[in-house]
């Protein structure tokens, strides 16, 4: 079958970046020809097409606006018998919702991220593009959006857009059980905590991401400052692209800044997930958040929120610490006391890999393409309307 995969922007980090790779190179693998339609890429991915669609110099509006339009064109000028498409565009076939209901995230950073100008902002052009794309998705009939969560992500689209005239479709995300696996955790851990100068007595705390405001960052600063006097030895490890001197200042400001560690970028999260100890990601909006999956798959323990769509597949308490709210810093704060026991943190860590072993690359693409079956090679691409 021949697949057009539009993705705007091909960078090698990020969650949805990563797992975006890996799904097209799994595709190509498995027999496929398969073209990838984006703005500009960086590696490129084994046995895939590449296709640059060019957009317009100018504000991020105009980019998505124009690459909306035009990687629709482009898939259907290739002849396509499929588009998949990583966002959001005036047609496809599927619609992965990797970053969510945008209308959802909106209306959970208006809860839990209180700002003066928070309407102003949420009515910006940027928004209301993203938010016009996902109501014709939605409502406008012929696509497939495929959700990664049952609960968070496809509720979403339910509540936000009825009646949906798309076909809602829940396929979770998948994890490489091979790359991420608890013995090459243990493998790495001794030269990663030496790389870090972690000490064999740290507790070291990991949140991980490239929206640290988003990821929870500020919760996670202030749960470590609640448990300065009860765990000495506890350090907060940054890994992600950011403000790397915001980060610091808040440290700061909640009196921690010896204890927090801005590592930036780092090229492979397997060395920070063997160094740490527990995964800490009070995130106000993830719907399935991949470095949860990935931790879990290395057996590291994980302390997540339930807007996370990953922990959906784990147990409270038992194979995740699950916090109600994602601002909850006396309930996270508890759940680092908890994880600091290491009995308790390895039989945590052994029941999370257990619960994503379900969730692998061979199950997702199998899944994908039963879909893609189900649909029945649709001919040409959809057309631009």
């Amino acid at each position: 079958m021949k697949v057009a995969v539009l993705r705007r922007r091909w960078v090698p980090h990020g969650g949805g970046e990563r797992f975006a790779q890996a799904f097209v190179t799994a595709l190509a693998a498995a027999g496929h020809e398969v073209h990838l339609v984006a703005e500009a890429w960086g590696p490129t991915a084994p046995g895939v097409v590449h296709h640059r669609v060019p957009t317009p110099p100018g504000g991020r509006t105009l980019r998505a606006l124009a690459y909306a339009w035009l990687a629709p064109r482009r898939a259907r000028a290739l002849g396509a018998t499929l588009v998949h498409s990583f966002d959001r565009t005036l047609a496809q076939d599927i619609f992965r919702a990797g970053e969510g209901c945008h209308r959802q995230w909106l209306e959970l950073r208006r809860r839990y991220q209180r700002r003066a100008l928070a309407p102003l902002r949420d009515r910006a052009p940027f928004h209301r593009l993203v938010l016009a794309l996902e109501r014709r998705i939605c409502r406008g009939g012929g696509a497939r959006v495929v959700a990664p969560t049952a609960h968070l992500a496809a509720e979403a689209f339910r509540r936000h857009y009825a009646p949906l005239r798309a076909e809602l479709v829940v396929l979770r995300n998948a994890v490489d059980l091979e790359r991420y696996h608890p013995d090459v955790r243990a493998a790495r851990r001794p030269a990663a905590r030496a790389m870090l100068g972690l000490g064999p007595e740290a507790f070291a705390l990991l949140l991980a991401g490239s929206d640290f405001a988003r990821k929870g960052l500020a919760t996670a600063v202030r749960a470590l400052a609640r448990v300065a006097r009860t765990l000495p030895a506890a350090v907060l490890l940054v890994a992600g692209e950011g403000r790397l001197d915001a980060v610091r200042a808040l440290a700061a400001r909640a009196g921690v800044e010896d204890r927090v560690r801005a590592l930036g970028f780092v090229d492979d999260l397997r060395d920070v997930y063997a160094a740490a100890d527990v995964l800490v990601l009070p995130t106000v909006y993830d719907p399935s958040a991949n470095v949860t999956l990935e931790a879990m798959a290395m057996g590291l323990p994980v302390v997540t929120s339930r807007t996370d769509g990953s922990s959906e597949v784990a147990e409270a308490g038992a194979s995740a610490w699950i916090l109600a709210r994602p601002d909850d810093v006396d309930a996270l704060a508890a759940a680092l006391e908890e994880a600091a026991d290491p009995a308790r943190r390895a039989a945590v860590g052994l029941a999370g890999r257990r619960a994503v072993e379900p969730w692998s690359w061979a199950r997702y693409v199998e899944e994908t393409l039963a879909l893609y079956r189900r649909l029945g090679a649709p001919g040409p691409a959809p057309a631009v309307r």
